[in-house]
């Protein structure tokens, strides 16, 4: 029995061990032991299969190669979880399905970029510790290897228990009952479309400019500040530009906090809470621009080998498309190359045309982890990581008013510049205090939205513009407001979720922001939805607050009920009804 005693002791200290180095990625907090205690039968496994792997006996040279590459191996495994963990604040086993990007499309470039930017040298350690000291327990207690399995089947049997009792029927009452009974929200890919039948003329167009530039900044949210880490970076962006005719937006709202679900809502009108059907039907914005006769580009310094979004560009109507595969460059930040370079080639496409030019132009430089080095000169006295990636962005900026100065371009240029969703503040190599594909507070709600309207155009579109400034707006505005200043209309009995910016926007028009898509899903969903001011946001940690947004600040006021206005609204669409329910029944499974 004392070896039975020993060993399972031993497993305990081992599933203790590994714990502990999830409290290295996930930080000390409340969240981070309910994370542990709600994966503990993983970890329970996981320590059984290090443990069992060393109670071997190692007497042949090959057995000692052999646990001496499952020991690396494990540590691979520990840092990988830790490094989403750290970010995602789940490992990788239960993401991977929603993960966008599949081990088959990682290049070794992307590989690298992808461990610069998740791992760090703090976790590295984390993981070797504690899988040697995993091993070394699993030495020392001498017992029956029969012990370690039965030590999983009963932390397994625990959590099942545990589990089942979390989610107790009827715990819901009133209208949330149907939202609870609602299935997820179904899944499907983005994929190739040919969608030019579904826009036609409609009328003469209000008015033609010379060029539009529509470009979507990654995580560029509404006070983002520019590289000198006080002015706002919409302030810096107007300034470079020298030009009068800006419109800053300070009550924009995202249409998701996913980027593979808010640039597509951005470039075709559709909402995040649609259909995967028709956003599949709706014209690109590009699209509205070919049938008016312009010269069509979609500049990127991404990797288009994520979430389909190949296959999905594929179906618009573009003459020149240019992304990393273009430029055969090293990934420098997350799966992009250097944006400079990205600039570069819109400043030239902008000096070589000499007709009609629209341009949408996607950077990345602002996403996590922040690029850091670039073929643009970066002052030396700027450390601060996100402050050296905003000066690429700046520089990028001028350097394309400079293009459209010297083409004669920028003064019947409409530009608009988007930020496909809001940030919360990071910190470099410590845990993250949440997702941000799990929230729309902190920031994550609100993107940049700025439009400069050419300097002739009508007075009644200029003057609803700027009407709108602080109206309730959002990205699928674009398309719409796109389609009334090109003169065009949808088709084949489709319709804008969103309004036009270039007419006043309703004072009582409701948008909503979801996590999840038809076309993308993720593990715990999150939910937005606004009237004016108002707002109310919802995720799995504490479910439904109402706030209000006051052009600078998200201020929680209480909990949301569902007899509040956004609630009913929200209970009255299937997605979102859907969503709803996901978010309650997550919750209620919650440690």
């Amino acid at each position: 029995m004392t070896g039975w005693w020993s060993a399972l002791g031993g497993f305990v200290c081992a599933v203790a061990v590994l714990a502990l180095s999830w409290l290295v990625a996930l930080g000390l907090s409340t969240s981070s032991f309910d994370v542990i205690i709600g994966h503990s039968s993983y970890l329970a496994l996981l320590a059984v299969a290090i443990c069992l792997f060393w109670t071997i006996p190692s007497r042949s040279l090959l057995v000692r190669l052999l646990q001496m590459a499952g020991i690396v191996a494990a540590s691979i495994v520990v840092l990988v979880d830790l490094g989403f963990l750290r970010f995602f604040k789940a490992p990788l086993w239960t993401l991977y399905d929603d993960l966008p990007v599949r081990f088959t499309d990682l290049t070794p470039s992307a590989l690298m970029s992808y461990l610069s930017a998740y791992i760090t040298a703090g976790l590295a350690v984390a993981a070797a510790a504690a899988v040697g000291i995993t091993a070394a327990i699993a030495r020392t207690a001498k017992a029956a290897v029969i012990v370690w399995p039965i030590a999983t089947v009963g932390a397994f049997t625990i959590l099942a228990l545990g589990g089942a009792a979390s989610v107790a029927p009827g715990a819901a009452r009133g209208p949330l009952d149907a939202a609870l009974m609602a299935p997820d929200p179904p899944r499907a890919a983005l994929q190739t479309t040919r969608r030019t039948s579904a826009v036609v003329p409609d009328g003469a167009p209000r008015y033609e400019p010379k060029t539009i530039i529509l470009a979507i900044v990654e995580s560029a949210g509404r006070d983002i500040p520019s590289s000198d880490g006080r002015t706002p970076l919409h302030e810096r962006i107007v300034a470079l530009s020298g030009m009068p005719g800006w419109v800053r937006f300070d009550n924009a709202v995202t249409p998701s906090n996913a980027t593979d679900v808010s640039i597509p809502a951005i470039v075709t009108g559709t909402g995040s809470h649609e259909s995967a059907g028709k956003l599949q039907s709706m014209p690109f914005v590009s699209d509205l621009a070919r049938l008016r006769g312009y010269r069509t580009a979609f500049i990127t310094s991404s990797t288009l080998r994520w979430a389909n979004f190949d296959s999905f560009f594929a179906g618009a109507s573009l003459d020149v498309s240019m992304s990393a595969e273009t430029f055969r460059l090293p990934f420098i930040n997350d799966q992009t190359v250097d944006d400079a370079v990205a600039f570069r080639a819109v400043a030239d496409l902008v000096a070589g045309e000499s007709g009609k030019l629209f341009l949408m132009l996607y950077t990345n430089s602002l996403h996590w982890p922040f690029q850091q080095t670039s073929v643009a000169p970066i002052p030396g006295g700027i450390s601060d990581r996100r402050s050296r990636a905003a000066h690429i962005q700046e520089t990028g900026f001028a350097s394309l008013f400079e293009a459209l100065r010297r083409s004669g371009r920028l003064d019947d240029a409409l530009i608009i510049v988007i930020g496909d969703h809001g940030e919360f503040e990071f910190r470099h190599g410590a845990p993250q205090p949440f997702t941000r594909l799990e929230t729309f507070e902190s920031g994550v709600l609100s993107p940049l939205l700025l439009m400069r309207i050419p300097t002739h155009s009508p007075p009644g579109a200029t003057d609803a513009l700027a009407a709108n400034a602080h109206r309730l707006v959002s990205g699928i505005d674009i398309a719409p407001s796109l389609a009334d200043l090109l003169g065009l209309r949808l088709s084949n009995g489709l319709s804008y979720e969103g309004h036009s910016l270039f007419r006043p926007v309703p004072a009582d028009r409701i948008a909503v922001s979801t996590s999840v898509a038809e076309w993308r899903s993720w593990r715990r969903a999150a939910l937005a939805v606004a009237r004016g001011e108002e707002r109310m946001t919802c995720r799995t940690e504490d479910l439904c607050h109402l706030s209000r947004d006051d052009g600078r600040t998200l201020t929680r006021l209480r909990r949301a009920e569902p007899s509040d206005a956004l609630f009913a609204a929200a209970l009255a669409h299937p997605h979102l009804r859907a969503v709803l329910g996901k978010i309650h029944r997550d919750h209620a499974r919650q440690p």
